[in-house]
């Protein structure tokens, strides 16, 4: 088997069964349709050059022509997987916030799909893509658990608790740093041990885009 056909292989698998499944977990049956049509069609254009082979009747130059005209490129599919890729990672992490699903496997998840597109060649720019909003949830949960420490640790009022909360907002996904927060806390003297360590797993995350104690951050 040539690689441009194992590539093409592993695109059609990743757009097809990745996403279908994730939805399908998470009972978004909509979406979970929409995924099977989309990947569908994507890899039915990744074999469209083995259509080009039959011939019949005056049909040949007619498909042909369509053929040139549709083809999809190798280029032109990694950028299907990106996106695909992008909404199933969106409905994974926005569904951290009420899904029975593990914060733990969710992550398990998140890797195996940003690896599926890193083995067929997904540009830098088409991986930032797809993980945007997963990286701006792990950001927003780290929000969160920093914020559920320092409520047990020091009962700060409830004005103190709604001003943090404005660090994000919600209705545009922004989420305001770790510098931004631990600022905030800094100038609360809201700020212990357990505090600080989070801050700081909360910087290695935006500096790296890795998770820097996972046995701590599964269970915020």
């Amino acid at each position: 088997m040539k690689n441009s056909d194992i590539v093409k292989n592993i695109i059609c698998i990743m757009i097809i069964v990745i996403p279908t499944w994730i939805f399908g977990y998470l009972d978004k049956h909509t979406a979970m349709g929409f995924s099977v049509v989309a990947g569908s069609i994507a890899a039915a254009f990744l074999n469209i050059d083995k259509f080009q082979k039959f011939k019949g009747g005056g049909f040949e130059a007619e498909l042909r022509a369509t053929v040139d005209e549709a083809h999809a490129t190798i280029e032109q599919l990694r950028e299907v997987a990106s996106s695909i890729s992008k909404i199933a990672l969106s409905h994974l992490m926005t569904s951290n916030f009420y899904a029975d699903i593990s914060l733990e496997k969710k992550l398990e998840l998140h890797d195996q799909l940003i690896n599926n597109l890193n083995r067929i060649g997904a540009t830098i720019d088409q991986v930032k893509n797809a993980d945007d909003l997963w990286n701006k949830g792990i950001s927003a949960i780290y929000h969160r658990g920093i914020k559920i420490k320092v409520q047990e640790a020091f009962s700060p009022t409830q004005d103190i608790i709604q001003e943090f909360e404005k660090l994000i907002n919600f209705e545009l996904w922004e989420i305001g740093d770790s510098k931004t927060h631990k600022n905030f806390l800094l100038e609360k003297k809201l700020i212990n041990l357990e505090v600080e360590q989070l801050l700081d797993d909360f910087k290695y995350f935006e500096e790296t885009r890795k998770i820097q104690r996972c046995d701590v951050f599964v269970k915020l």
